[in-house]
C-alpha cells in the first residue's frame, strides 16, 4: 500500500463526490432496515393512514419509498442528484411511486400542502450559518397544512457529549477499512467528521460539518417557528429524552 500517495479532500460543500464515495459506509444495508422500523414507529404515532409527506434531505430514499409503498403521496427533496438516483431505483425496485426533486430544503417551498413532514438522520444542521438552518425549519412549517406535524431526528448534543468518541474505525463489507475523527468546535456547539481510507491506493479524506443541538434547544427554535405540542424522544420506540437517550427526537404540530 502506497502511504505516500496524494490525499484527496471534499469539504462541507456536500457534492456529490462526497456521497459517491462514502456511500456503503453512510448507507449500508442495515440503514434501510432500520429506516423501514422508524416509519412503522412514525406512523403509529402521528396515526396517519394516508396523505402527503415531505421528507427532506431524503438520500437515496430510506423513509421515503417505505412510506409511499404505504400509500402515501411522497416528496423526497435533496441536493444530491447521485442519492437522488438511488432513491430512483430503490423505487424502482419496490415499485412505487414517488416525487423526488433535486433542490435546496433552505429554498424549497410548497405552502400547506402536506400533512406530514422528516428530516431524518442527522440531516438539520448542515448549513454554516445558524440562520440558514432556521431557515429550513420556516421552509418546513409554511409547507405543512395546519394540522401537520413534523419528526426531526438528531444526534442531541447531550448524547453525544455523554458517548464521546474522538475517533472510530469500522470495518465496511465491500468498502474497507475507514477511520472517523470527530472534533468538537464553537464551544461544542459543531460537530466536524472526517473520514480516512484508502482506495486504489491513495489515501482519501472527506468531512463535513455540522451543528449541534441540545433538547432545549431544538425544543425552542420549532416553538419560535410557530410549532406547538412539542415532545421530544430519545429513540424511536418514543421513550422520554433522558439520561438513557440514544438520540433526540423531536415531534412537532402545526396548530
Amino acid at each position: 500500500m502506497d502511504t505516500s500517495a496524494k490525499t484527496k479532500v471534499s469539504t462541507e460543500d456536500f457534492d456529490d463526490v462526497i456521497w459517491q464515495e462514502l456511500y456503503p459506509f453512510l448507507f449500508p444495508p442495515k440503514s434501510f432496515q432500520r429506516a423501514r422500523a422508524e416509519v412503522a414507529a412514525i406512523l403509529k404515532k402521528t396515526g396517519l393512514k394516508k396523505g402527503r409527506v415531505l421528507d427532506l434531505a431524503c438520500g437515496p430514499g430510506r423513509h421515503s419509498i417505505p412510506l409511499a409503498g404505504n400509500g402515501f403521496h411522497v416528496t423526497g427533496v435533496d441536493r444530491s442528484s447521485f442519492l437522488l438516483s438511488q432513491a430512483r431505483n430503490y423505487a424502482l425496485r419496490e415499485r412505487v411511486g414517488v416525487e423526488l426533486i433535486n433542490e435546496d430544503m433552505r429554498l424549497f417551498s410548497r405552502p400547506d400542502q402536506y400533512d406530514l413532514a422528516l428530516s431524518m438522520h442527522s440531516s438539520f444542521g448542515y448549513f454554516e450559518d445558524p440562520m440558514d438552518n432556521r431557515a429550513v425549519l420556516k421552509r418546513v412549517y409554511g409547507s405543512l397544512k395546519r394540522g401537520g406535524m413534523f419528526f426531526i431526528d438528531l444526534p442531541g448534543r447531550e448524547v453525544l457529549f455523554r458517548n464521546f468518541r474522538q475517533t472510530v474505525r469500522k470495518k465496511v463489507s465491500g468498502f474497507g477499512n475507514v477511520t472517523e475523527y470527530r472534533m468538537l468546535q464553537a464551544e461544542g456547539k459543531r460537530l466536524e467528521l472526517r473520514w480516512r481510507f484508502y482506495k486504489d491506493g491513495l489515501l482519501e479524506n472527506y468531512s463535513f460539518k455540522l451543528w449541534l443541538y441540545s433538547g432545549p434547544e431544538i425544543r425552542n427554535l420549532l416553538a419560535e417557528t410557530g410549532f406547538e405540542d412539542i415532545s421530544l424522544f430519545g429513540n424511536f420506540s418514543l421513550s422520554p429524552y433522558d439520561q438513557t437517550a440514544k438520540q433526540l427526537i423531536a415531534f412537532a404540530v402545526k396548530k
